[in-house]
């Protein structure tokens, strides 16, 4: 079948040979979980409590809010969720509409 026909030389593997880049996933989470909970210890929770409500709000309101300019539009609101440092604004979401995968956030979000 020729499988072995067109091997390389030793210096040419080597060559060829790609270092692959071992990263060890519980230093790297404590790092994450440490900033994170900098940023939480950091942020203004009236401001993440007051932009989480509004957000729900309109996500439960049956009034269109599509338009860019409406103070209620949903991706404004999440923008201003984002900008109080709270990021897993989400959650919200899922709690309102249903068709999101609360399960795939519950066990992250517990932890917020």
């Amino acid at each position: 079948m020729g499988v072995n026909k067109y091997r390389l030389s030793a210096d040419d593997e080597q060559e060829e040979r790609v270092d692959v880049l071992k990263i060890d996933n519980s230093d790297v989470r404590s790092q994450q979980l440490t900033r994170m909970n900098e940023m939480k210890a950091s942020r203004d929770q009236d401001a993440v409590r007051d932009s989480l409500a509004n957000l729900e709000k309109s996500a439960r309101s049956t009034e269109s809010t599509s338009n860019g300019d409406d103070p209620n539009n949903l991706l404004s609101l999440c923008i201003a969720c984002a900008e109080a440092r709270y990021v897993f604004f989400v959650y919200i979401l899922t709690k309102v509409h249903h068709y999101l995968r609360y399960y795939s956030f519950h066990p992250l979000i517990e932890k917020l």
